[in-house]
């Protein structure tokens, strides 16, 4: 009977533990009505030199500007797909846990202790201010794909988080 009591008890501070959660994604800045807008004026900008030409000629503008427009559908297409990547950072008194969600990818996750986790901002020729959580042999490298000033404002928020969620209560 004793051990359903501390079952009880574990699981009711269990779920008034606070976990707090940030989303991290690529940015966009074309909307989707302006991807729209911009394949419009493209087709648009292709078909005007074809509308003066007749006859055999016609086939030396129409490959081109086919494979003009092709390519230029393919980098939107990619860039879209591209943008679907997610990390999930979750911050509570127990883990510190990283989720890599995206398209075309399997989904990779990756856990820390907070108490024993260190968060540094390093600076190399490749990344200016990487944000690495690691622990032990085990590190991760964080929002890489964040403009250098996002990486330093997310690290001391990051910081700061893990740092009070390893107080105990």
């Amino acid at each position: 009977m004793k051990s359903g009591i501390s079952n009880r008890n574990e699981l009711t501070l269990q779920s008034q533990r606070q976990i707090q959660r940030f989303v991290l994604r690529p940015n966009r800045s074309l909307p989707y009505r302006g991807k729209i807008v911009l394949i419009t004026v493209i087709a648009i900008g292709l078909m005007t030199p074809l509308s003066f030409v007749s006859g055999v000629m016609i086939w030396y503008l129409l490959v081109p500007a086919g494979l003009t427009f092709s390519g230029m559908l393919l980098a939107l297409w990619s860039n879209e797909r591209a943008g679907k990547f997610r990390e999930i950072i979750e911050v509570s008194p127990d883990f510190v846990r990283i989720r890599c969600v995206g398209i075309g990818r399997p989904d990779f996750e990756v856990q820390f202790n907070p108490y024993w986790a260190k968060l540094s901002l390093e600076t190399d020729r490749y990344v200016e201010n990487r944000i690495v959580l690691s622990q032990s042999a085990q590190s991760y490298s964080i929002g890489e794909f964040l403009a250098p000033e996002e990486r330093e404002t997310l690290s001391g928020v990051l910081a700061e988080t893990i740092s009070r969620s390893s107080i105990r209560q």
